[in-house]
């Protein structure tokens, strides 16, 4: 017997494809350290963020999900 809030299909799901999961990339942006996912576009999504600094949580740009391109790194 399963009891579960989640549902079955999704519990017992098969594993995702390793392509579909989008690994995070740590990087720092605007002087905050911060986990991102990159599209094949180049454009990353912060996913999540490393401060111990309340303010930066609230700044708009920097909340979850907001989408943000990354200045070139050199090789």
């Amino acid at each position: 017997m399963h009891y579960s809030v989640i549902p079955y299909e999704t519990a017992f799901a098969p594993p995702a494809d390793e392509e579909s999961v989008q690994p995070y990339m740590t990087t720092e942006y605007c002087g905050v350290k911060m986990d991102v996912s990159r599209s094949k576009d180049g454009v990353c999504r912060i996913q999540r963020l490393y401060s111990t600094d309340p303010k930066i949580y609230l700044k708009k740009e920097f909340q979850i999900g907001t989408e943000i391109i990354l200045p070139a790194q050199p090789d």
